[in-house]
């Protein structure tokens, strides 16, 4: 008995001993890891070569939002396509005319929400590795999609949201497609994100649907509810984990959006994903919110009012790598007139920009 006691006694204390090797190495990988969540190691980036040597990249501003494809003014006279239409149909003051558009063209928002839009997005005529084909065609040396604006759809499969585009509107992969048929012609990718924490849905929802519907309903939480910061930073990880991106371009309010620390720890993770992929990878950041050590800076060609627009001439040359993204037509998603503008204007812009050491990220949007 004495000796069946102290066997178990021996093999708890070495099972005890193997936990605590175990846990001490995975400590010791971790912190083994080239990159850790911090500005000092995270400044060990370095541009990568297919960057330095691209002129071009070309991604799309495609979701839900295109299917009302409403462009309306507001009061400083800024253009501005139906990116936001989900916030202002649900906006009664009629700042913009979005509201009463929706009213008459499709009814009570309350009742007709942008939920509603979610089946009507089929992409039913999408070719991606016809897309893609062309997209080489014409010299692109990076193409990309936007994940997820403000609306909160999703263009990829994610497990932490039930409005994407695997389970509805088109129930297709809409990244994964797009980044198999890009990479399949021998260009990069970039993916990017323009959804913050919070709901665009709460400044008018409330007031225009008090009653719980749509907006205010439970069941489409998903899709109008606030997004916390660590779903935010959840959702990055997937998208690395899943999609391996060469490229990871933000909207605005990186870091301060994803909260710094959280933020930080994805920036190392990816990094050092990208040393085990054994690929140069990169994030771009507007406004200076990183720094150029470790990270890319992206001007946005913004509108301004009166329809103008930041395009060539308007840089200043820097030491750095650096991109402007810029929409080939008039809006970043689809809307009625969204045209194309002059060639001689993009060609400039883009010869402009290269001459300044930038690259030039053209945006298109499919109907």
């Amino acid at each position: 008995m004495k000796l069946r006691k102290s066997f178990v006694v021996m093999l708890g204390l070495l099972l005890f001993g193997l936990f605590l090797n175990l846990t001490a190495q995975r400590i010791k990988d971790s912190d083994s890891k080239k990159f850790q969540p911090n500005y000092e190691s995270l400044a060990q980036w370095e541009m990568p070569q297919w960057f330095d040597v691209a002129v071009l990249g070309i991604y799309m501003h495609w979701g839900v939002y295109s299917v009302p494809g409403f462009v309306f003014t507001d009061p400083s006279e800024r253009v501005d396509s139906g990116l936001w239409y989900g916030a202002q149909m649900y906006n009664k003051k009629n700042v913009y005319g979005v509201y009463q558009h929706h009213i008459k063209t499709y009814g009570d928002p309350c009742e007709f929400g942008y939920k509603d839009f979610v089946p009507m997005f089929k992409a039913e005529k999408w070719d991606p590795d016809g897309w893609a084909e062309f997209f080489k065609s014409v010299g692109t040396d990076f193409a990309g999609l936007a994940a997820e604006h403000g609306d909160g759809f999703c263009m990829w499969d994610t497990d932490y949201d039930a409005f994407n585009s695997a389970d509805m509107g088109p129930k297709r992969d809409m990244l994964g497609d797009w980044f198999e048929a890009v990479r399949k012609q021998g260009m990069k990718t970039v993916v990017t994100f323009h959804k913050g924490p919070g709901s665009i849905y709460e400044e008018y929802g409330e007031e225009c649907c008090p009653e719980g519907v749509d907006v205010n309903d439970p069941q489409y939480a998903d899709l109008y509810g606030p997004t916390s910061r660590e779903e935010l930073n959840a959702k990055l990880i997937e998208v690395v984990d899943k999609y391996e991106p060469d490229q990871m371009w933000f909207e605005a309010g990186a870091p301060d959006a994803y909260g710094e620390s959280e933020y930080l720890k994805f920036m190392a993770y990816y990094y050092n994903k990208g040393e085990e992929w054994g690929k140069d990878v990169m994030v771009t950041h507007k406004n200076h919110s990183l720094p150029d050590e470790c990270s890319a800076l992206d001007i946005e060609g913004g509108i301004f009012p009166k329809g103008i627009w930041h395009w060539a001439g308007l840089e200043e040359p820097r030491k750095e790598r650096w991109q402007k993204d810029v929409p080939i037509g008039n809006y970043w998603a689809y809307a009625e007139g969204v045209g194309c503008r002059p060639v001689n204007m993009l060609v400039d812009g883009i010869v402009d920009r290269i001459s300044k050491n930038g690259v030039t990220l053209l945006d298109v949007a499919p109907k």
